[in-house]
Order: structure tokens, then sequence, then C-alpha cells
């Protein structure tokens, strides 16, 4: 057979999508891109918000009114189609710290971006560097893979030590 009636190759636990629609749809593997998107969406925003955060796509905020509490999910630049990797930025910064750099430098922001690092006034993090392993860490989501298990340690880490430490931070231990 020629071209036309080859069908792409797709692992039986590769998460796909459906492509077109009729007689034409075909299922198709996603991207890690896609992968990783629909993880997000899916999985990790909907238990961020359980956690009291709000927010979707890749920032998430913790609602506090003295502060900016945020979390920003940050790919490598060198995700591709066949992997993307991500890690968390953690920062709380104290509303009145934030007007104070401001009026001193004018091209900041009404508010902090999720994985800008602004300097010593603001208290931000790693999300790694919050384990007990105080190492950077970078999850792995390919293309290839069902996501829920990176997702599952994306939560349980930003639960059990990014959460944590925000509330710190916010209660000023």
């Amino acid at each position: 057979m020629g071209f036309l009636g080859r069908k792409k190759s797709v692992p039986p636990d590769a998460p796909t999508g459906v492509q077109g629609t009729g007689e034409a749809a075909s299922t198709v593997a996603l991207t890690a891109q896609q992968n990783f998107a629909a993880m997000m969406k899916g999985t990790v925003a909907p238990a961020l918000r359980d956690m009291g955060f709000k927010g979707s796509g890749q920032v998430f905020t913790l609602p506090t009114p003295d502060h900016f509490a945020i979390i920003g999910f940050q790919k490598s630049a060198y995700s591709d189609a066949s992997d993307v990797r991500v890690t968390a930025n953690v920062s709380v910064i104290a509303v009145s710290a934030w007007e104070a750099a401001r009026a001193e430098r004018s091209y900041l922001p009404a508010k902090p971006a999720a994985n800008t690092f602004y300097g010593s006034f603001a208290w931000q993090k790693r999300i790694g560097k919050l384990t007990p392993e105080g190492e950077d860490l970078w999850w792995v989501i390919p293309g290839s893979v069902d996501p829920t298990p990176v997702a599952r340690q994306i939560i349980e880490t930003v639960r059990d030590y990014a959460l944590t430490a925000m509330k710190d931070q916010i209660a000023g231990a």
C-alpha cells in the first residue's frame, strides 16, 4: 500500500486527541506541549483550586489582601514536541514592598509577574529549593505517555512544600 493507506502507529498508553470529523476523523498522539496543557487544565489546575488558589494556564495566585502570592509554572527553553520540562516559581511579595519598589522603578508592572525574579525585597524561590532535597526540580512531560503520575508529583509538591512556605511567608514567619 502507498502512503495514503498507512495509519500512524499510536502506543496504546499514549494520550490521544481526535483530529477532524466524520469518516476523516483520526486519533493522533498528543505532542508534549498538548499533553502538558491538558494535564494542567484537567488535573493540576483543579487540584490547586481545591487548595485555595485561583488561576489557570501556568499562573496561580493565593488570594490575600496584603501580599502577592503566586505560583508560576515555567517551561524550559529546551522543551519541544517530544517532551516538556517544567518547574514552578513561588513568590510572596508584600503589597507595600511592591508599591515601594514601583515608586523607585517605574518600569515595574502593577502586579508582579509569576516567573520574573525581582530582587531582595521579594521572597521568591524555585519549588525544588523548598523540598527537603533543596535542589532545583524539573518535571518532564513526554507526549507519548499518560502525564497523571507527573501531575500527582506536581500537586503533592505544591501542597506539601510551596503552599506551606507561602502561608509561612504571608504570616511573617
